[in-house]
């Protein structure tokens, strides 16, 4: 059959008009036929026919570790993979490679036939598209922390303030002749030193929340109290500079969950953010969120809402999808909810939003009976 296929005109003259590389192999990848674009990409070895495919494509003495044409030939099926490699003049390009396994009449694999086409100039896009998202991210993120910087500013104050108070007290008195006692001057210096490792503490904090954005990583116990307090911590000064008050509920002895605290901190961070931002832009006198935690049955639930004037009916179906987003004005890019969402997703967990009874947008955080330990 393969020797038929081989040898017929009318089939080189079908694959020959076939902009992409086609060729057939036998049982042990040996070329039997290849068409003119074949030859025109991994031609340098000509002629091909009767070369090993392995040999003309990447110039190995043996087949390639999971190839696609030998997974066709075990399950009888489609296989598909993509490559890159440098063509004959050195350039590098990427190449979709489909493995389709050739039946005889009697339904029994006789050959594969292989069809390569050119990928370069679709992963460039899909490339240039990732790359314009992330660069998007990072300022979406850019402007997250820069609402943080009052929130930094502040927890860094209350250190250095001690560092110095603790430094001028002992300069005060050996400027006027008094030796402290060595026991004296150990505790103060002692002092000084946990006041550096608190303002060591917050800034390696702050830097591993700039740097939040890599993959979840090994999960551990997390408390979603303490998740919670530490975001607070952050954008506490920041909510009060905007007159907004903060009304947390929460529960002790909360069940743990299992996750990457600081992602967890980053989605509470995003949340109320904007639960902030969209409160700067209402008139509402008493202007508050409320955070509280509770237990679903068997789910830890977390919510945030604010008593803005909520969100956009016409957008609230299409929420977490990127770039969508009614703050255009202020600088909103339409990331912030959708980074919260994958957040949320690489935890098991979900995240719902909508208005409140009361007024305001609602977000609520929902980690399943199976995030948590045990289950």
């Amino acid at each position: 059959m393969l020797e038929k296929i081989a040898d017929s005109d009318v089939f080189q003259r079908v694959c020959d008009a076939i902009q992409d590389a086609v060729f057939i192999l036998d049982l042990d990848l040996t070329i039997v036929q290849a068409n003119s674009t074949m030859k025109g990409w991994f031609g340098q070895q000509s002629p091909l026919r009767g070369q090993k495919c392995y040999r003309v494509i990447w110039d190995r003495s043996e087949p390639c570790n999971d190839c696609p044409c030998l997974r066709a030939l075990k399950v009888q099926t489609r296989q598909a993979e993509m490559i890159h490699k440098r063509d004959i003049h050195g350039i590098k390009r990427w190449y979709d490679v489909y493995a389709f396994p050739l039946l005889n009449t009697k339904n029994q694999v006789v050959g594969i036939v292989n069809h390569i086409r050119d990928a370069t100039l679709r992963a460039k896009a899909e490339r240039q598209q990732l790359e314009a998202t992330a660069t998007l991210a990072r300022a979406e993120k850019l402007s997250s922390l820069a609402a943080l910087t009052a929130g930094i500013t502040h927890e860094l104050t209350q250190p250095l303030n001690a560092i110095k108070v603790l430094a001028d007290s002992m300069l005060f008195w050996f400027k006027r002749g008094r030796i402290p006692e060595t026991d004296e001057m150990v505790a103060k210096l002692k002092d000084i030193s946990e006041q550096t490792d608190r303002a060591d503490q917050i800034i390696h904090h702050v830097r591993s929340i700039i740097h939040g954005d890599r993959e979840v990583g090994s999960k551990t116990r997390c408390d979603l109290n303490e998740v919670v307090t530490n975001a607070l911590h952050l954008v506490a000064s920041q909510l009060q500079a905007h007159s907004i008050t903060v009304e947390k509920n929460l529960i002790a002895g909360l069940p743990a969950v299992r996750g990457d605290k600081i992602q967890l901190e980053q989605a509470i961070i995003n949340l109320l953010i904007n639960a902030m931002q969209s409160l700067d832009q209402s008139d509402h006198a008493d202007k508050k969120v409320t955070i509280e935690a509770r237990l679903l049955q068997n789910d830890v639930l977390i919510e945030i809402r604010d008593n803005g004037a909520g969100l956009d009916e016409k957008i609230i179906d299409r929420i977490f999808e990127p770039f969508v987003t009614t703050k255009l004005a202020q600088g909103g890019m339409g990331l912030g909810l959708p980074f919260v969402y994958s957040i949320m997703q690489a935890h098991n967990a979900r995240i719902s939003g909508g208005n409140s009874e009361d007024g305001g947008a609602a977000f609520q955080l929902v980690f399943p009976a199976t995030s948590l330990p045990g289950g």
